[in-house]
């Protein structure tokens, strides 16, 4: 019993340790949206076939409100990153793809 008893309290004050040692992390930076300085993305029209100048395919990502949709993500040599969604279900590209320009 008194095994026990120990073994719940060396457990509460551990439980309570990591809650006081806790600390609020520091507020993530805003970044003005259409202001110098801000990032900036353009929307093009995109044909049937990914060009080849954009360079290698670096990430893809999930889109959480449509589950059937996927992101790639492409680098050329001078930076700039070229985003398209993709349909998995239908396979296709969606009509538009995002473009950042590195400056």
């Amino acid at each position: 019993m008194a095994e026990r008893t120990l073994k719940y309290s060396a457990g509460m004050f551990l439980i309570v340790l990591l809650l006081l040692s806790c600390a609020k992390l520091p507020e993530a930076p805003t970044v003005p949206t259409g202001k110098e300085g801000g990032l900036k993305m353009e929307v093009l029209p995109l044909g049937n076939t990914i060009p080849l100048q954009w360079g290698d395919l670096i990430a893809v990502s999930n889109v959480n409100q449509y589950p059937a949709w996927i992101q790639l993500w492409f680098k050329d040599k001078e930076g700039n990153v070229y985003m398209v969604p993709y349909d998995i279900e239908a396979n296709r590209f969606q009509t538009n793809y995002r473009y950042f320009k590195r400056r």
